[in-house]
């Protein structure tokens, strides 16, 4: 097991991200702006159709959602809701 922080955690998320081939799964809280989505996460994932998206979240907190970001993630993969999620997990 790692665990990361702060920008150490941003650089090694963008890493694994740009290499995905299979899959990009993702148990948050909640989902940034697009930008920063885009920063960390790369373009791979959007434009890879290979590459197999799931976002893990609480859907009942949107106050906690940008919705361009939403709207992206909805649109490449699947979206499942959790209430009450608090993990923080890139596979």
């Amino acid at each position: 097991m790692i665990i990361l922080q702060g920008q150490e955690l941003v650089n090694t998320l963008r890493k694994w991200s740009d290499k995905a081939t299979s899959r990009l799964w993702i148990a948050v809280p909640y989902i940034g702006g697009i930008v920063a989505v885009r920063k960390i996460l790369g373009r791979n994932w959007i434009e890879n159709p290979t590459v197999s998206v799931r976002l893990l979240t609480d859907t009942s907190e949107f106050s906690n959602f940008n919705s361009d970001a939403f709207e992206l993630f909805s649109e490449r993969g699947e979206i499942r809701h959790l209430a009450g999620v608090h993990a923080k997990i890139f596979i």
